[in-house]
């Protein structure tokens, strides 16, 4: 073996070291960047997810009480034992619950009112959360009673900020309460009245502490 050849051999031991630790270099950026994607999915999807649950507490909901921007509690049927529903499943009021939805240290959290236990956190991240009336129907005859406030006791906006890492979202969105009767009335007082539940059904708990 001569000396060129064994240059031509070093050299080329060297140029598949280099390229090995390029591809070694390359898959640890590719990975890193695939975590990276991955993350922010899962800090998009946890908050989009947990307003899915958000919408369907306000829209099986017969009777809402804003507590503050941030907290609300809301009273549903929670059990029937036939699928459709029995109506006589409704006139029952031990089928009746109240669950607190709310923002606590950066967590939009569920919880029953009337247990206050421990919270299900919903998602986290959560940056702002606001419940609000909306004025929807048209104002009756002779005009709403109530003016200005022309907020319906069946309409519902909530408006959810969160933020994954520099990114901010925020979504939108309202539900009307299908359990409620509307009426044009005033519901500034943050209480919806009571909806189709029977008489004997529980008046909103105390709301549940914060710490």
């Amino acid at each position: 073996m001569t000396l060129t050849e064994v240059l031509v051999a070093t050299a080329l031991a060297a140029l598949v070291v280099i390229g090995l630790g390029t591809m070694d270099a390359s898959r640890g950026r590719i990975q890193e960047d695939l975590r990276s994607r991955a993350g922010a999915m899962v800090a998009q999807t946890l908050p989009a997810l947990s307003l899915v649950e958000l919408a369907k507490s306000l829209e099986r909901a017969d009777r809402i009480v804003i507590l503050s921007p941030g907290d609300i509690q809301v009273r549903y049927v929670y059990q029937c034992p036939t699928n459709p529903p029995n109506p006589a499943c409704f006139d029952d009021a031990n089928n009746y619950r109240w669950e607190e939805l709310r923002l606590r240290n950066g967590n939009l959290e569920r919880l029953l009112s009337t247990a206050c236990g421990t919270p299900e956190v919903l998602a986290d991240q959560i940056t702002s959360l606001t419940f609000q009336y909306k004025h929807e129907a048209a104002s009756p005859p002779g005009g709403d009673p109530f003016a200005p406030d022309l907020s319906d006791n069946n309409a519902i906006e909530y408006v959810v900020t969160w933020s994954d890492g520099p990114r901010t979202h925020e979504f939108r969105g309202e539900v009307t309460s299908r359990a409620i009767p509307y009426s044009d009335v005033n519901a500034s007082n943050g209480d919806s009245g009571s909806g189709l539940a029977p008489a004997g059904v529980s008046d909103p708990p105390p709301a549940c502490p914060m710490t």
